[in-house]
């Protein structure tokens, strides 16, 4: 079914939950894994397209490799052989590209519920994803009985 999943990961309830459904379906597939978090740096801190400033991108680069490191240590629980991505910009473009760089099959989020006038602001990374991605996409529920500290 699917050979190569990448699973976007940013350590929120959601994120988790997603990475546990994503795991799942990895290991009934015996498919590489790839996790992917995506450090993104304010609104116009860009120089240019796509260079940051070094000092913007140092703060936020040791919380990204600790979401990282906690990922890949559930997927490695679970027997799977997982590898880390880190991307730096707009998450659907660095989603994307790392997913067309390890030939994903599958791509996972979570699905975090806002208000409309907050995804009009922010948009939705799954929707920026469907018109990105040359494989496909689950986006996976949290329930209302999800646990605040799921798999913490």
């Amino acid at each position: 079914m699917y050979q190569s999943i990448v699973l976007a990961f940013d350590g929120s309830v959601e994120g988790r939950v997603a990475l546990q459904e994503g795991a799942d379906l990895a290991v009934y597939c015996s498919a590489r894994t790839y996790l992917v978090a995506v450090l993104e740096p304010p609104a116009g801190i860009a120089l240019m397209e796509g260079i940051y400033p070094v000092e913007v991108l140092e703060q936020g680069q040791e919380e990204v490799q600790r979401v990282i490191a906690t990922g890949v240590g559930i997927l490695r629980d679970r027997g799977l052989q997982a590898e880390g991505r880190l991307g730096v910009g707009d998450p659907a473009e660095q989603i994307s590209r790392i997913s067309r760089d390890v030939a994903a099959d599958l791509v996972v989020v979570g699905h975090r519920r806002c208000s409309a006038l907050a995804r009009w602001w922010r948009g939705s990374l799954g929707r920026s994803l469907l018109d990105a991605l040359d494989c496909s996409l689950l986006v996976v529920m949290a329930s209302a009985s999800t646990p605040k500290d799921f798999f913490e």
